[in-house]
């Protein structure tokens, strides 16, 4: 299970913020929401409520549906999408009109690692669904509180963003051995 770090994370969405304003919108909300790459492809213009300030992800895989807030930036970047083609019931599509899809979201993320120097074995959206659930771990969030951002209905699901990274484990003791 591979996780940006947040200087990747930065890096990925500086470079996208750049050079495709779209992509960056969905990683940022991908990542905030904790959402696999069908969710992100899946989002629908009835799910954003822009003036309550909320996003509603309906996570797939047996996973709950939540309604989760959505911060200044994150509605900016979806505002900018949804007013590229305001017909479309879909929030992310490319340059015609298209709805995202898997394949063609797996490329453009893969290719935007890439450019910023993300290794290729975290070159995968994914990353982004795990890089909050072990970013929301790290802050010492409770299991429970990770497991309703997430949207697992089991704990079991949620448990390995308990288990620390080794750079984790160094810190703690650096900080707490001195």
């Amino acid at each position: 299970m591979k996780a940006l770090t947040q200087t990747e994370l930065d890096r990925l969405l500086a470079y996208l913020q750049a050079t495709d304003k779209v992509m960056h919108a969905a990683c940022l909300s991908g990542f905030r929401h904790g959402c696999r790459v069908s969710e992100i492809c899946g989002l629908r213009r009835s799910d954003i409520d822009m003036d309550a300030g909320t996003i509603q992800i309906r996570h797939l895989k047996g996973s709950n549906t939540v309604v989760q807030s959505i911060m200044s930036d994150e509605k900016s970047a979806l505002a900018y999408c949804l007013a590229r083609f305001p017909a479309s019931p879909h929030v992310y599509s490319d340059a015609l009109g298209r709805p995202f899809n898997r394949q063609s979201f797996y490329y453009r993320f893969h290719k935007a690692c890439l450019a910023v120097g993300i290794p290729k074995d975290k070159a995968h959206p994914h990353s982004l669904r795990h890089s909050l659930g072990f970013r929301l771990a790290e802050a010492n969030v409770s299991l429970p509180i990770i497991q309703a951002a997430l949207g697992h209905r089991s704990p079991a699901s949620t448990f390995c963003y308990a288990n620390p990274s080794a750079d984790t484990v160094n810190r703690v003791m650096r900080e707490v051995i001195g």
